[in-house]
């Protein structure tokens, strides 16, 4: 076809000749095997839709078997050029457009041929198209793909059925294992997902009352997904694309399959996100009734064919053949425990009335006995078999097996009587049991070979003979009580009176039947007292109350009476019951014990409670009539001291001595009352602050007069606070609160003395709480150490030792002085746990400084009085030498003289010191009661001469005499003698004059801390 019929919108140009550039070109192209054509492609717009014939070679036209076609477009060579593929048209429109070569695989419908073609483009718009014919190859290509297409369906099919084999065999042992139908279905999903190679299986229960499916197991993935639809599902709607197979095999009881093969992708069923090609709906029938289905789902086209649904047809008949068994059993089950609940209830309501079956079998002479009737017998808890023997041994020793024997006819005949007997029997632990037998019934057919068997029951009337005895036993008692009772009727007479009721009243007993309550009523209670107590017992059933009764002697008496109502079972009173107690001398207890209440038992003196009660009548009188009052608050010095060395029972005589003189001080009209402890309290109503220090300066010249006791003569000292009403407090507690604070101002000014309350004495007051606090504090916060004061021989220069002193450093105010807080340690108690932790901590120095080469060096501590006479103080000084591993003889502890005066357990505790080595010093020896007797009972190594005898050594004859007694004394006794307090080298020399052994002082050192002590010692080598 010309060039010049293209239409010229369509063609870029037409007049571009071919013109090899030389021979060699031209004969390549015309020699070649490949076909060659050279192409203009035609474009509308951007899309190519033809192209034109430039040139073509010979093997163009020798492969194609196509005329002459240059100058001719492809659609006039090819008429059905609109059927090619779009792709290859693109290719040679993208190839010809982006210059980039391509290599493709063309099928030309009208020629019948493939052409496999390399396309390049040398200019734009143009390109060059390189092919050969390879028909022959695609064909063998086609040929090989379906044979391994049918290899594959051959495959596929031998796979399908080895899947449902799998799942077939699985199922089968499920159903041989599984213990319910849950169990079952459970495992079936399982089974069918990972041996049986199905994408997914559910198992769902129709509900054809509600009319829906609900769901019991699911296997697969993204699980959630199905139970959603599934709960969606219902069983008269089977639209669901989805599910709806699986409503239409509920409803039919038919197998339900879908391959899926033809319908588009898009429409295929979905599940988990993947396309379910195959998908079979199986129908679990239940004795013949449709009651589940099983889904079971492929991602393979064609699944299920004859041979595979004929298997999965097998599974619902298998699983439907499980499930009728399941419902047998259950049923099977329902039936065996409608009959064990049936005998449970016997048994249950024979145990609870205690009644136990036996059987005899009258062939083989054996007896059964269930746990009841063991029980009974005493043969245990358990059901058991024995011999007729050894049961005739247990109940019924006197019986033989061949008496029993001989009734053997007669209980087999028709006319066996039944019998009821009564005996007892003694268990093996020696107890005696009553039982009671009933029975005669024989069981079993000996015509028909059956054993006959003889069936009674027997219960234990233990308790019933046991009642029995009981009652007989109430009467006895009720006879023979001690506690008076009597029994009135309905009518209130006297029925029955007891030998102790006789005794009380003095009638006898034919006296009271017959006669009512008023036989005893005495003058002392009005008739609406008795209506009020019969109309309170009939309400209430009982009435107990004091009341008086006159004896038959005319005699009235208090008596303590409980009357009871006893009622039949409709309610009715049919008799009372009174119970009788004479409390005429209880009451006199009660009359001391309101005494008691009111008044210290240790001196007789009014308590607090008594004070309160006088001191508000005081002070109500005081207010209406303008009166003074005044309160003295009384607090006994150093009584604690006297306390504990000399004991208890010595401090309670001086307290009773205390009371008596402090009575002896006052008018009829004041009251002495004890608060407690050492603390007493004088009311004066009507004295005004001149009357009340009058009493107070009686009291302080009465007390400290001495006065024997135990061989002691004592004396005491008060202080005594003064408070004023209604100046320093309108009610009692203020009253005793002023009056106690006046008092602790006269301790601080000496002691035995007197001090009215001011205002200002409060904050005194308030320091010394707040000191007792901060030592608390103290103790907690590690704010204590001890000082070491250095003890010398008489030389001077050899160090023997040192005394530990507790210092307190606060961190506000510095250090405080001993003599502030020991006395306020010492009030509180607080004076064992700081004694505690200075034994504690010298020990623990000691120990560093031994560690150092300082063996020889003994650490003195203070004891107090206290501390010495605490639970556990020798077993306290065993740990804390054991905690730091120190000997006995590194420690010596001082005491005063105040322990030494009670040797009832001073004695003990010093004697234990001694056996572990532990020195012991008497401290301000001289000061107190200081006894030659004592000296010589004690273990004491050291006598230390007080200070107030060494300071005015150098000038006063008679100090000097006494530690020249002192030293003589201590030598004699075996002891060592050291002198506190040298402050002058004159001092020093005199006592080294008198034959002292050791001092210490200002003039040798002063106390210092441990690590200033250290250096000390260093330097003394």
């Amino acid at each position: 076809m010309a060039a010049e019929n293209i239409p010229a919108h369509a063609l870029v140009t037409t007049d571009f000749p071919l013109q090899p550039s030389n021979e060699v070109l031209n004969l390549l192209f015309e020699h070649m095997l490949n076909g060659i054509s050279f192409c203009q492609m035609i474009f509308d717009g951007d899309k190519p839709c033809d192209w034109v014939y430039l040139y073509t070679n010979p093997a163009f036209h020798a492969q194609t078997h196509l005329g002459p076609v240059v100058g001719c477009r492809a659609s006039q060579v090819f008429p059905n050029l609109q059927d090619m593929d779009p792709a290859t048209l693109e290719s040679f429109g993208r190839v010809s457009r982006t210059r980039e070569p391509e290599n493709i695989e063309i099928y030309f419908g009208s020629l019948g041929e493939w052409f496999s073609a390399s396309v390049f483009s040398p200019l734009p718009g143009y390109y060059i198209n390189v092919f050969d014919v390879v028909t022959e190859r695609k064909q063998t290509e086609a040929t090989l793909k379906q044979a391994l297409a049918d290899a594959y369906r051959h495959q596929f099919r031998v796979e399908v059925l080895s899947m449902l084999y799998a799942t077939l065999s699985a199922v089968n042992s499920a159903i041989i294992h599984s213990e319910s139908e849950d169990h079952l279905f459970r495992a079936i999903c399982s089974a069918a997902v990972r041996r049986g190679g199905f994408d997914c299986a559910w198992v769902g229960w129709a509900d054809w009352d509600a009319g829906r499916v609900d769901m019991l197991a699911v296997e697969g993935e993204r699980e959630e997904i199905l139970r959603q639809k599934v709960g969606r599902m219902r069983l008269h709607d089977s639209s669901d694309t989805n599910l709806g197979l699986a409503v239409e095999a509920l409803r039919s009881g038919n197998i339900q399959i879908q391959n899926d093969t033809e319908t588009p992708p898009e429409l295929r069923i979905k599940h988990t996100g993947a396309t379910v090609a195959s998908y079979a709906a199986i129908p679990v029938k239940r004795f013949g009734t449709t009651c589940a289905v099983l889904g079971l789902m492929s991602a393979r086209p064609n699944f299920f064919t004859d041979e595979t649904v004929f298997l999965a047809e097998e599974i619902g008949r298998d699983i439907s053949f499980a499930l009728s068994n399941f419902e047998r059993e259950r049923q099977r089950k329902i039936v065996t425990d409608k009959l064990a609940r049936s005998d449970l209830r016997l048994r249950l309501s024979l145990d609870f009335a205690g009644i136990g079956t036996k059987e005899i079998n009258l062939r083989t002479r054996r007896v059964w006995l269930d746990a009841t009737a063991a029980r009974i017998i005493g043969l245990g808890n358990k059901a058991l078999e024995i011999s007729l023997e050894d049961y005739l041994r247990q109940v019924w020793p006197g019986m033989t097996v061949e008496e029993v024997e001989k009734d053997i006819p007669t209980l087999l005949s028709s006319e066996s009587p039944e019998y009821q007997h009564e005996n007892s029997i003694s268990l093996l632990d020696g107890s005696l049991r009553w039982i009671r037998s009933r029975g005669g019934h024989v069981v079993g057919n000996p015509a028909a070979g059956d054993d006959p068997i003889l069936l009674s029951v027997m219960v234990d009337v233990t308790e019933s003979h046991a009642q029995a005895e009981r009652e007989h036993l109430a009467m006895e008692m009720f006879a023979n009580s001690s506690q008076p009772i009597a029994i009135l009727d309905a009518n209130r007479r006297f029925v029955m009176v007891n030998q102790a009721f006789l005794h009380l009243t003095g009638y006898g007993q034919d006296e009271f039947l017959g006669a009512g309550p008023e036989l005893l009523q005495s003058d002392r209670h009005p008739e609406a007292f008795y209506r009020s107590l019969w109309e309170s017992l009939l309400c209430n059933s009982h009435w107990q109350g004091e009341m008086w009764k006159q004896g038959k002697d005319g005699k009235i008496f208090s008596a303590l009476v409980s009357i009871s109502v006893v009622r039949n079972d409709e309610g009715a009173v049919t008799h009372y019951v009174e119970q009788c107690t004479d409390i005429s001398q209880q009451k006199q207890f009660e009359e001391r014990i309101t005494y008691l209440a009111y008044r210290d038992s240790l001196t007789d003196l009014p308590n607090r409670v008594l004070l309160r009660d006088r001191a508000e009548q005081a002070m109500a009188m005081a207010h209406r009539e303008k009166l003074p009052l005044a309160l003295l608050f009384i607090d006994l010095d150093q009584f604690k001291r006297i306390n504990d060395t000399l004991g208890h029972a010595v401090g309670d005589r001086l307290l009773r001595e205390v009371a008596w003189r402090l009575s002896l001080a006052v008018r009829e009209t004041d009251t002495v009352g004890r608060l407690g402890g050492d603390e007493f309290l004088i009311l004066l109503p009507g004295a005004d602050a001149e009357a009340a220090e009058a009493v107070a300066q009686k009291i302080l010249k009465s007390l400290p007069e001495s006065f024997p006791v135990d061989g002691h003569e004592l004396s005491t000292t008060p202080s005594i606070g003064i408070s004023m009403y209604p100046r320093d407090g309108t009610s009692f507690d203020e009253l005793l609160k002023t009056a106690d604070t006046a008092m602790y101002r006269a301790k601080d000014q000496g002691r035995n003395g007197c001090c009215f309350y001011a205002p200002e004495m409060n904050e005194a007051v308030s320091r010394r709480v707040i000191l007792e606090r901060s030592l608390r504090r103290a103790l907690e916060a590690g704010e204590f150490e001890l000082f070491y004061q250095p003890q010398y021989g008489i030389d001077g220069h050899r160090l023997v030792g040192a005394e530990a002193l507790i210092r307190w450093r606060e961190p506000s105010q510095g250090y405080i002085s001993p003599g502030v807080f020991i006395p306020v340690a010492e009030e509180s108690s607080l004076i064992e746990t700081i004694g505690a932790w200075v034994l504690d901590e010298a020990c623990r120095q000691a120990r560093v400084w031994r560690d150092m080469g300082y063996s020889g060096l003994s650490i003195s501590v203070n004891f107090s009085a206290r501390q010495f006479a605490a639970k556990g103080a020798v077993d306290n000084f065993d740990q804390v030498l054991a905690r730091h591993g120190l000997p006995g003889d590194a420690l010596e502890v001082e005491i005063t003289e105040s322990l030494l005066v009670n040797p009832g357990y001073a004695i003990g505790v010093l004697c234990a010191l001694r056996e572990r080595g532990i020195h012991v010093a008497v401290d301000d020896f001289g000061t107190g009661y200081s006894s030659l007797a004592y000296l010589k009972r004690y273990p004491i190594n050291r006598l230390k001469i007080d200070q107030s005898f060494v300071r005015e050594l150098d000038a006063d004859a008679v100090d000097r005499a006494i530690v020249a007694a002192v030293v003589t004394l201590g030598h004699s006794l075996g002891m060592k003698v050291i002198a506190e307090g040298v402050e002058t080298g004159r001092q020093l020399n005199i006592l080294r004059e008198l034959g002292c052994d050791e001092v210490q002082g200002y003039h040798l050192g002063r106390p210092m801390p441990a690590a200033d002590f250290t250096a000390l010692l260093a330097r003394a080598g």
